[in-house]
């Protein structure tokens, strides 16, 4: 257990220092990252699935609506607000929650992935092009490689025996691969930010908050699974909790870029990442005192 919780700091280590040569490999890796690996990660999870991991999906793009909501009454940003309810899921939490947790755990952040995925795309073109008329809103939706692989798994939910066993080796490594490069691109990209205390305090602030509403929103999302006999959710609580102290999504830069030109989301996501793995370290440690884990 204790070399699988070390397994993502290494590799974030190991971005850290292969930041240091002169070839830039963040953007081809996280082409590979957000294009094709966490795709296929769904594809398979989706077509594997049961009713469980549809209701969280919803559930997780209904928290996510909230959390937004109370983003736009704490700051006029859109930029903050974004970086308050779109947390790093896919970069950080599915490679914990794999490695630490196991691959049943892995899922339900996978379900939490995909929902918030699609509520950040409709909050970021809302957001950051408020003007934009519906139908392009629409086709910029339907561009992204979740969508797709999203429909595509539930295509293929009828076939899953014979199609399960033909990916599954195929799935193992993309699995990997979405741990590996995840927790690369996300140190690569820790290390050239430069940051303030101003930086430290501001994501302080919004983090806090996060933290104890989220804390509240799941928790009753726990009393509805718990009613509903969601099995998938109540076996999994360590794993959901994980969440509250999750940093914003590091794909929220990639976003204001195409959208606004900036990347001011880079000191709120480095800062705020930062001061996560602290919370994350503790909250590890909590559960293992407490024999959860």
């Amino acid at each position: 257990m204790s070399i699988t919780l070390l397994l993502p700091f290494l590799y974030l280590f190991s971005g850290m220092l292969l930041s240091r040569i002169r070839f830039d490999f963040k953007r081809p890796a996280s082409t590979l990252l957000t294009r094709f690996v966490i795709p296929i990660v769904i594809i398979y999870n989706i077509s594997a699935s049961d009713p469980d991991f549809f209701l969280i999906i919803i559930a997780s793009f209904v928290i996510m609506a909230l959390m937004l909501q109370l983003a736009k009454r704490l700051s006029s940003d859109p930029v903050e607000e974004l970086c308050f309810c779109y947390l790093n899921i896919g970069w950080l939490a599915l490679p914990l929650s794999s490695a630490i947790f196991g691959n049943e755990a892995a899922s339900v952040m996978l379900a939490f992935y995909v929902g918030s995925s699609l509520q950040a795309n409709l909050a970021s073109i809302n957001l950051f092009s408020p003007k934009t008329q519906l139908k392009t809103r629409l086709i910029r939706l339907l561009k992204a490689p979740h969508i797709w692989a999203l429909l595509i798994g539930v295509v293929l939910i009828p076939f899953k025996g014979s199609f399960l066993e033909l990916v599954t080796p195929i799935y193992i490594m993309m699995k990997f691969l979405m741990s590996a490069i995840g927790m690369m691109i996300l140190g690569a990209w820790l290390i050239k930010t430069r940051l303030s205390i101003n930086d430290f305090k501001r994501s302080a602030y919004f983090m806090l908050i996060r933290m104890g509403v989220l804390a509240v929103l799941i928790t009753f999302f726990v009393m509805l699974a718990n009613y509903f006999s969601l099995t998938l959710v109540t076996n999994n609580l360590p794993v959901l909790y994980l969440l509250c102290f999750l940093p914003p999504a590091a794909y929220v830069v990639v976003l204001e870029t195409q959208f606004l030109k900036t990347g001011k989301s880079a000191k709120i996501i480095a800062s705020s990442t930062l001061l996560s793995f602290i919370f994350i370290i503790g909250y590890i440690l909590i559960l293992i005192s407490c024999g959860w884990l």
